[in-house]
């Protein structure tokens, strides 16, 4: 996945463990995350410098109450969802998926 109007900034790919994603730029791997349960808990930032996931946590009683940035300098970042509610879903720009032989 990449967003299409920064196609060489940051994407990610699921790896060969289905909820593990790897994140990269310019083809070069930057970090991994993990808990993703499905491609709709990411979302790239328009300017491709960021992304956002909501891992899965083992044992949380609502899914989505933990979402974190990933940003291009490779610092992750938490963000706070205010007591009581919870994330559905999410969206921050447009994305695209690329096939690699």
């Amino acid at each position: 996945m990449y967003n299409p109007n920064a196609p060489n900034e940051l994407s990610i790919h699921p790896a060969k463990n289905p909820s593990l994603w790897t994140i990269t730029r310019h083809g070069q791997s930057l970090a991994d995350i993990n808990g993703i349960k499905d491609s709709t808990d990411i979302s790239i930032a328009p300017d491709g410098h960021g992304i956002v996931y909501r891992p899965n946590v083992e044992g949380e009683d609502w899914p989505g109450d933990k979402l974190f940035a990933y940003l291009v300098n490779g610092q992750t970042v938490p963000i706070t969802i205010p007591p009581l509610l919870r994330v559905l879903d999410m969206t921050w720009g447009t994305t695209a998926w690329r096939i690699h032989y």
